[in-house]
């Protein structure tokens, strides 16, 4: 049993940041600084065929073997992956259904199984350590038989850090405080996704509240691992629907008019890996007095009248909440992992639209404004993407495959979307891509903005952010309803890539519904100021008889509470004119 690389090799391999080369015959590879975790992940180089059988990458492996090697990180946190048979792309995969490949989730062959592979049971490109896997090695056995051998394969094995789930929401506190009282509880109601009901003046103090169980000290670090540190290695993002952004833990927002605020919260640890989070704030609005009168204005003096303020149960008159909007830009969809696949089923993401006018559709293609797409893929050769509306219509946004889901492709090569990071489960650099109709001359998607040659796509290039035409057309969804889900299906054709979508997002023309979403604070309480010429208050009813005993204008004030725990009031004045109901005047006015 023999390494295939010397140790002066290795050291200069790891400097280099150059790729390992083993045979599955050679010895462990856990000693610390052996450079696995700078194995490259460049799919189109052939230098990462870095694992092969017995027979390295000129030769067929022997009949009768039994060879175990195992792979470990050389970086805490890390987690080793591997990965095999991919077509096209020079991962020669010939193992002999008689001869079987075990991968096992560990230091040693008695550590769970992840998979096992032959000629019957072909791999589905990379296989990574699991979270619950503390060593984060991976160990792989080889037995062949002594009936028929293969050619054996030429495979990689590399490492990084993989994606490290956590979670989070947004904490609001009105004034500082929640409900203004000193009590420190979160007033975004429901929890992480509802409302911050504010009076106008009200300032809000945003929060992250962001929770890593699988870091080291983390809930989960014990059963998972104990991966790389995500508290103190994030990046936060606050956007605010009126053109506040920051990037501290923590903001003020003092909301400047009567109407509502989209909050938007993106979180992304060191590794690309995005969390998001939204709330809305909604300003309280000053209610409707126009019901709220006197009904007689003018008076003598001992004559009496009634006054009417707002609603309760047994009173249908008076105070009426006014409505508001919240005035953002699209409709927003979230992050989706696009891992390898193999003409598998699509990756999907939906949004669900409501708010638009009911029985509403499409009437132009051009309705929709643009879909932007904010996402990383490496191999952009063996994608396909398409929208589809609620009523199952869909529309192709490109097609880059020859022989998948949609018809034609025009084969986009090794070229990549965004900063692509494949060969493990970390996401690259989302960069925005937006398909329109409506904003012009744009490029074809096809010709990658300049950046894809007239002969086609070459590897290491990527399509130029920006905005593109469809390859379909919007005017196909016309007839299709506004109201309902919306789908993203993006179809990944071969194992050697991978991929994210970070979001997405709809923009529909502002005059099919500017304002999305309204809102009204309800009015719960109401009351007279007490007043001496008062003479009945009546305890269920917002009505009250008054009866002034001077000459002069008197004035009533009718006050109510919302909703949203914000006051307002009105004045009605009575005028009393003379002192005495017999007086002639007043017998000229009421006689």
């Amino acid at each position: 049993m023999k390494i295939v690389l010397t140790i002066f090799f290795i050291i200069i391999s790891y400097v280099s940041q150059s790729q390992v080369d083993v045979l599955v015959s050679g010895d462990d590879f856990t000693t610390s600084g052996e450079g696995l975790c700078a194995c490259g992940t460049d799919f189109a180089s052939v230098d990462l065929l870095n694992f092969h059988d017995t027979g390295g990458d000129a030769a067929d492996y022997e009949p009768n073997e039994d060879e175990s090697i195992t792979f470990c990180p050389d970086a805490n946190g890390n987690k080793v992956s591997a990965t095999f048979g991919i077509g096209g792309t020079g991962f020669a995969f010939d193992v002999d259904a008689s001869d079987t490949i075990f991968i096992y989730d560990g230091l040693s062959v008695s550590d769970p199984i992840l998979d096992t592979f032959n000629n019957n049971m072909m791999p589905a490109g990379s296989l990574s350590a699991s979270l619950s896997n503390f060593s984060g090695c991976l160990t792989i056995r080889f037995i062949s038989d002594g009936a028929n051998e293969g050619a054996g394969w030429d495979a990689n094995v590399s490492c990084g850090n993989s994606v490290q789930p956590f979670s989070i929401g947004i904490e609001g506190f009105i004034n500082g405080q929640a409900n203004g009282a000193n009590d420190n509880v979160n007033d975004v109601m429901p929890i992480d996704t509802g409302y911050i009901d504010v009076c106008l003046g009200d300032s809000v103090l945003l929060s992250v509240d962001a929770y890593f169980p699988y870091e080291p000290g983390g809930d989960s670090a014990a059963t998972f691992g104990g991966g790389y540190d995500q508290t103190g290695n994030h990046t936060i993002e606050w956007t605010i629907s009126n053109g506040i952004l920051s990037d501290q833990n923590t903001l003020w927002v003092l909301p400047p008019a009567q109407q509502g605020y989209f909050v938007s919260l993106k979180v992304t640890d060191a590794f690309g890996m995005n969390m998001y989070a939204t709330c809305k704030i909604r300003v309280s609005t000053i209610p409707s007095f126009i019901t709220c009168q006197a009904i007689d204005t003018v008076l003598c003096v001992d004559q009496q009248t009634l006054l009417v303020g707002g609603v309760t149960a047994s009173d249908t008159a008076g105070v009426e909440a006014t409505s508001a909007t919240f005035p953002i830009g699209g409709e927003f969809g979230t992050a989706t992992e696009l891992p390898d696949g193999n003409n598998l089923p699509p990756y999907e993401t939906e949004i669900d639209i409501a708010g638009y006018t009911p029985g509403g559709t499409i009437l132009n293609g051009t309705d929709i404004q643009q879909i932007c797409v904010s996402m990383e893929h490496t191999w952009l050769g063996d994608l396909e993407m398409w929208l589809t509306c609620p009523n199952g219509t869909e529309v192709a946004i490109f097609n880059s495959y020859t022989s998948g889901y949609l018809p034609g492709g025009f084969g986009g090569g090794g070229t990549y979307v965004g900063g692509g990071n494949d060969n493990n489960t970390s996401v690259g650099n989302c960069e925005e891509y937006c398909f329109s109709e409506a904003n012009g001359a744009l490029p074809s998607w096809d010709l990658g903005y300049n950046t894809i040659a007239a002969s086609g796509p070459t590897s290491g290039q990527m399509v130029v952010p920006g905005e593109y035409n469809p390859e379909g057309t919007f005017a196909d969804f016309v007839g299709c309803p506004i109201n309902g889900t919306w789908t993203l299906s993006v179809q990944d054709n071969i194992l050697a890539d991978d991929g994210w979508i970070c979001q997405w997002g709809i923009y529909f023309l502002d005059s099919l519904n500017p304002n999305n979403e309204t809102y009204a604070p309800e009015i719960f309480d109401e009351f007279w100021y007490s007043d001496p010429t008062i003479i009945v208050d009546g305890n269920n009813d917002t009505t009250i008889v008054i009866r002034p005993d001077t000459i002069g204008p008197f004035g009533y004030t009718f006050e109510v509470l919302d909703s949203y725990g914000c006051s307002y009031d009105t004045t009605v004045f009575v005028n009393v004119i003379a002192a005495s109901f017999n007086n002639s005047e007043c017998n000229s006015l009421f006689g």
